[in-house]
């Protein structure tokens, strides 16, 4: 090899000889420091998607200066320190080059090729050398594209130009061509699912990608008077032969439509998807249902389809605002609900953003994209199928993907849409998600019905408009028995006929009499509940006059043994008149605290624009605050680390815990400076990693919390990874997860 290296690269080669011992020899002592070898170019990977056979050609590039043909390669996760496997090879020179084929046989997913030391170090030395085998890893509630929870990976754009499958040049001799349909996605909705295949390897000349067949809207049949199915499953079968002959592979599945948000499904609705899973079980054995649900307007119409058809269905896409809005991430926690519910949480989540109108390169609208994908993902998406997510948080997720994949959300305040009113007060669960949202809290879409698993009824905070039926406020009873606090925001006098009819005064103690709507103001005098925020004013629509019952109101307020509050029925906050605002009643094991009146919030702000100050009233957002601090305790706290900071209260949080117990904790800073806030997580915590830049932050340990110093870029993000020990975390981000082998 030495005769056929230029004069310029003899200094080099003698200096790569004195390493030479090193790739052969003894590993260095334990006690010593990683060797830091040259970084030389990246080998040439041909072809650079995994194709039948697995065959593939590793090339040197030329003038390459090393001393020795005899290479270890090594397999690498791509863009991670993780070594998969390993080989000794022997390059030849063929044609002029130094190349060595090689057969792999790997889990789905992108690698890197690189040489590495000949010893236990395993020290890589050349530039990653990517190489993608298509296919689909398969986990509880997880699909990963290509090894990868984001589509539109930055790898896509290595695929050479080779011909499709589809192609009829393609010899079918090496490997039958590609199914129509991805296997092994559908789930099994029998009491004990059978254990899905984890990886799904395709044979496929190009990356595979999200792709799928679209069926009727669901309201276009639910619509239609006697449907017919049975010309459904011709237009079906005609559409899969069309597909089949213009050589069309590896679709995802049939993505079914809701169809317009506007009006609410009817009830027949998941008879009707049944139907059409038997037409698919028999024209497409196997291939999987995706629910897609548009949530970009009439959200809370979209939490009830979600609801209502999720968990017929074997996936879900959610189409969601690109741009920041703490409203919008709603939807997707209603889906991520309903995934906890289903067997093994199988039932993945996807988020596709979408532009709608004019002006989709507005340069204020893009500092948000980035806000809104992550808030997303962190807030429950187990996927991301837009073509250009943010480079910054996607190469972090790809990074530490351990963390991420089998990661929970975490929620700290319950929030429960009630379904009695079908008028404008239907967004009132979305209000007060953005009020308890802007309070500094992680809300959850809660349910009153106890889990399988669950020993105490959830918490929560609800808003009631007009109309109440005797089926609710036996739920509220319910759940308060079984040790639940709930604060009920609304006084309606009306049942769900629109009737005439109090239907909370046996579980309040109290009357409610309808008034002429008026502005009053709310006095907040309790300091076990508002603490320093005693005082504060409120506005508020009137338009019901509260009375207490007597035999409530006589009710003595003593202290509880083993409680630091006060118990019994009391009021909390009064009226300029005096009269009751604010009522705490115990009921059962738990409590309800009652607010008759409407808050008066301030009006939304254009999502897509940056903020640079406080966007609700101060005492609204103390308010809140301190209604969900005695509901239950909050995960993530944040404070200005200099007091005369104003725009800490538009930053925001969203909480992950890793499979291993780490707490993940996004700041989201949409305003238009940097601030520097303490974040305190309740968590007994020795580290606290900056996850994008990999350092250590500073970190006080106080009891069972943690509080770590950081600065949020304007318009910027952090990942937060909080956990017992570096050690721990470390060994937990950058473990190995695919397997492969080189032969």
């Amino acid at each position: 090899m030495k005769s056929r290296l230029s004069k310029s690269l003899l200094t080099s080669v003698l200096a790569l000889n004195l390493q030479a011992a090193y790739f052969a020899g003894a590993a260095p002592a334990p006690v010593a420091p990683p060797v830091a070898l040259p970084q030389l170019a990246a080998l040439e990977v041909t072809p650079a998607v995994l194709g039948p056979g697995g065959s593939i050609t590793l090339t040197l590039p030329p003038n390459y200066p090393l001393s020795n043909t005899r290479l270890r390669v090594g397999l690498f996760e791509h863009g991670r320190p993780a070594l998969v496997t390993d080989a000794l090879r022997d390059f030849a020179l063929r044609d002029g080059r130094l190349q060595n084929s090689i057969t792999v046989q790997a889990d789905p997913g992108a690698y890197d090729f690189r040489l590495i030391s000949n010893d236990r170090a395993r020290v890589p030395f050349s530039a990653p050398a990517p190489l993608i085998v298509p296919g689909i890893e398969r986990e509880a509630g997880w699909w990963l594209l290509n090894g990868s929870p984001l589509n539109g990976s930055p790898l896509n754009t290595i695929s050479p130009n080779v011909a499709p499958l589809s192609d009829a040049t393609r010899s079918t001799a090496i490997a039958p061509p590609a199914p129509l349909f991805i296997a092994g996605l559908a789930r099994d909705f029998g009491k004990k699912p059978k254990p899905a295949a984890r990886n799904i390897a395709i044979a496929s000349a190009t990356p595979l990608e999200w792709k799928t067949l679209a069926l009727p809207s669901l309201r276009n049949m639910l619509d239609a008077a006697n449907f017919d199915f049975a010309t459904l499953r011709a237009s079906l079968e005609k559409q899969l032969r069309e597909a089949q002959a213009a050589g069309a592979r590896n679709y995802v599945g049939f993505e079914l439509a809701t169809g317009s948000t506007i009006t609410p499904l009817p009830a027949n609705a998941g008879d009707a998807i049944k139907s059409l899973r038997q037409i698919l079980n028999t024209v497409a054995p196997g291939a999987a249902l995706i629910l897609r649900v548009d949530a970009r307007d009439h959200a809370a119409q979209a939490i009830r389809d979600i609801d209502a058809c999720a968990p017929l269905c074997d996936a879900v896409v959610i189409a969601l605002p690109p741009f920041f809005d703490d409203r919008a991430a709603w939807p997707l926690k209603a889906a991520r609900r309903v995934a906890e519910e289903q067997p093994n949480y199988d039932l993945p989540i996807f988020v596709r953003t979408e532009w709608e109108g004019s002006g989709i390169n507005a340069p204020e609208r893009q500092y948000s994209y980035s806000l809104a994908t992550l808030d997303y993902w962190m807030s429950g998406a187990t996927g991301i199928l837009d073509s250009n997510v943010p480079a910054a948080w996607g190469s972090l997720v790809r990074r530490n993907l351990p963390l991420f994949v089998g990661s929970v959300t975490l929620e700290d305040a319950g929030v429960l849409p009630v379904p009695d009113d079908a008028g404008p007060q239907s967004d009132a669960a979305l209000q007060l998600y953005n009020a308890l949202r802007e309070a500094g809290r992680v809300p959850l879409l809660a349910r009153t019905t106890l889990g399988e698993s669950s020993r105490f009824s959830e918490s929560f905070a609800v808003t009631l408009g007009e109309r109440l039926s005797d089926a609710t406020v036996q739920q509220f009873k319910t759940a308060a028995t079984g040790g639940a606090r709930i604060y009920i925001e609304g006084a309606p006098v009306l049942d769900e006929k629109g009737e005439s009819s109090w239907k909370l005064g046996a579980l309040l103690g109290a009357t409610a009499t309808a008034t002429p709507p008026k502005r009053a103001t709310v006095t907040l005098e309790d300091p076990w509940i508002f603490g320093f925020g005693r005082g504060a004013q409120l506005a508020v629509e009137q338009s019901v006059t509260v009375t207490m019952n007597p035999e409530t109101a006589t009710v003595k307020i003593k202290p509880q043994k083993g409680k630091d509050i006060l118990t019994g029925p009391r009021v909390v906050a009064r009226l300029e008149d005096g009269s009751p605002a604010v009522v705490i009643i115990p009921v059962g094991q738990g409590e309800i605290i009652w607010m008759p009146h409407r808050l008066q919030r301030a009006a939304a702000p254009d999502a897509a624009r940056p903020q640079t100050g406080s966007t609700p009233a101060a005492p609204l957002q103390r308010y809140y605050a301190a209604i969900a601090a005695y509901l239950q305790p909050a995960l993530v706290r944040l404070r200005a680390a200099d007091p005369q900071q104003t725009e800490i209260s538009a930053a925001r949080v969203s909480v992950r815990r890793s499979p291993k117990g780490a707490l993940l904790v996004a700041v989201l800073n949409p305003s238009a400076r940097p601030v520097a806030l303490a974040v305190t997580a309740r968590s007994v915590a020795a580290v606290a990693l900056d996850l994008a830049a990999e350092t250590e932050l500073p970190l006080k340990q106080r009891g069972f919390e943690s509080e770590a110093s950081v600065t949020i870029p304007a318009q910027g993000w952090k990942i937060i990874a909080f956990a017992t020990t570096r050690k721990a975390l470390d060994d937990e981000r950058l473990a190995r997860r695919l397997n492969a082998r080189i032969k």
